[in-house]
């Protein structure tokens, strides 16, 4: 199965090589996990651009699914955002990106019993990211 990453935006195509991955067939999750990370930390989605993955619901990782909410959030369809949010965490509860990026969502939305929650949960798995809780959801 290939699962693949394009951009579109003011370039066609930009750098398809460096946003491919490729899952071989008979491969686990597990395997493509390390590929999946690097795209994901390192490709920023902008408003206005559009990341499409294909993969089989059942295939996704939480990885995929934190993808798909941050595109979702990027063209303002927040509910479609928390419920992919949410998705992630259900394969990884202690993703620390995802916790984090869905109490930003809250906070945005003003939502900040929620988003305190999630926020929470962020500084649980990762202590040393209280900072950017307090920079990015100063009063919760």
């Amino acid at each position: 199965m290939d699962i693949s990453c394009l951009y579109f935006g003011n370039k066609a195509l930009w750098m398809l090589v460096s946003i491919c991955l490729i899952r071989r067939e008979g491969s686990t999750k597990q395997a493509t996990t390390p590929n999946i990370i690097r795209v994901q930390d390192y490709f920023h989605v902008k408003k206005g651009m559009s990341l499409i993955m294909a993969a089989e619901l059942d295939e996704m990782t939480q990885y995929d699914w934190f993808a798909h909410a941050r595109s979702y959030e990027t063209k303002g369809e927040d509910k479609k955002a928390l419920e992919a949010y949410e998705e992630s965490l259900k394969l990884d509860p202690k993703y620390a990106k995802a916790w984090f990026y869905k109490a930003k969502l809250h906070y945005r939305l003003g939502q900040k019993e929620l988003a305190k929650e999630s926020a929470m949960r962020t500084i649980e798995i990762k202590p040393d990211w209280e900072k950017h809780v307090k920079k990015y959801m100063p009063d919760i």
